[in-house]
Parts: structure tokens; sequence; C-alpha cells
């Protein structure tokens, strides 16, 4: 038992510095809605990508609105850069209707737009695609329309 001890420790330690590393990531509570043409859509995932932050995603409801979280981190996303995306589930729908809606690919492949999570410059992202979208979506900044 005394040869087992510092081994102990030592995990001990090493789970302690991991769940303190996890509470240190700062989150920023973002919130939006995403409509077709006008219209709400529900159950879509938004995802919020980045190559050096935790994904971020969240599902509509009925009226288009959504919350992300992070698997690891909860609600809200890391303050930075990323490319919020779009992505149809099999229950797509207009919002309150039950009408099924296709969502365009380019919007799950290339991305809606690219958006910056900043405490300063707020935390709603609205969405409103199009069922024929250009190629690549209007809001991308020059650095992701080089992509």
């Amino acid at each position: 038992m005394k040869r087992s001890l510092p081994y102990y420790l030592s995990t001990l330690l090493l789970l302690t510095g991991c769940s303190s590393y996890a509470s240190q990531i700062e989150t920023i509570a973002v919130q939006g809605i995403v409509q077709m043409e006008g219209k709400p859509v529900e159950n879509v995932e938004v995802a919020f990508l980045s190559e050096d932050l935790p994904m971020a995603f969240g599902i509509t409801d009925a009226e288009g609105k959504y919350e992300l979280a992070t698997r690891r981190y909860g609600k809200g996303a890391s303050p930075g850069d990323y490319t919020a995306k779009i992505y149809m589930t099999d229950k797509t729908a207009i919002g309150g209707t039950g009408r099924k809606v296709r969502i365009p690919k380019v919007y799950s492949e290339k991305g809606v737009a690219a958006v910056t999570v900043d405490a300063d410059s707020g935390s709603q992202f609205d969405f409103d695609l199009v069922s024929k979208p250009p190629r690549k979506p209007k809001d991308w900044n020059e650095q992701e329309g080089e992509q």
C-alpha cells in the first residue's frame, strides 16, 4: 500500500489539474434564429467550427431559435473566429407547420458565414437561408473566402 500511495496521489493531482483546466475555458452565450426565405426552420443543427477552438452547436426549435453549447465546456462558445454551418436532420421542417424543407448542401459544406464570437460585439447570429444560394456565402471575410 505504501508503494501505491505516490501513484494514487499523482493520479489525483493529474485529475484535479485536468478538471481545473476545463473550468478555465471561457464561453460566451450565443444564440440566434435560422430562417429559410423568411420562415423559421425547425430541427436544423447550427455548428460553429474552428481549427483552434472547441466546436459549438445547437438545434433550432419551432421558431427557428437556437442556443450554442460545447460538449465539454457547456453553454456558449469560446471567443474567436468560426465558420457557421447549418446541417439538416431527418426532422427538418418549416417551423410549426411540419412541412419538410431541404437545406442546400452549400450551407453544410462551405458554411453560412464567417463569424466572430466576442463579448463586446454581441452574441446574436441570425441566418436567413435561401433555397438557391450562391456557391460562396456573401458574408465571407477575405481570409475565409480564400479557402
